[in-house]
């Protein structure tokens, strides 16, 4: 990373979050110095963790998986097995239709989240 933190961006007014998810979605420089290693380091993390690349969050799955499972479990217990076959149907449909959105608008956006990694990534250039 650049020197730029996850507590540096929760700390910025929503106004300057707007401005630095407008440049980082476009591409651009900031013309903050203060906000430029915020943006660089929002674009390297919109970089290194969307799309496909999510699959790498182990955490978010297992929650996923743990929900699903009480789910499907209170079916069994008490509906039909129908339900249970519909449940992982559309659980299972849901999840693919998720990460191809995630992936599909992830690759629309890439090219603009590296322009901005090295637009913003050097603080001290103007």
């Amino acid at each position: 990373m650049n020197g730029a933190s996850t507590a540096d961006w929760f700390r910025l007014p929503a106004r300057d979050r707007i401005r630095v998810i407008r440049a980082i979605d476009r591409g651009e420089r900031m013309p903050d110095d203060d906000l430029r290693p915020i943006a660089a380091m929002m674009a390297e993390g919109h970089l290194a963790g969307w799309g496909l690349s999510a699959l790498r969050y182990r955490d978010r799955f297992v929650f996923a998986a743990g929900v699903y499972a009480a789910a499907a479990l209170l079916v069994a217990l008490t509906g039909p097995w129908w339900q249970l076959v519909l449940l992982t149907v559309l659980v299972a449909l849901g999840f693919l239709a998720g990460l191809w959105f995630t992936e599909r608008q992830a690759r629309r956006l890439r090219p603009a989240w590296r322009r901005a990694v090295t637009a913003n990534r050097d603080a001290s250039k103007s």
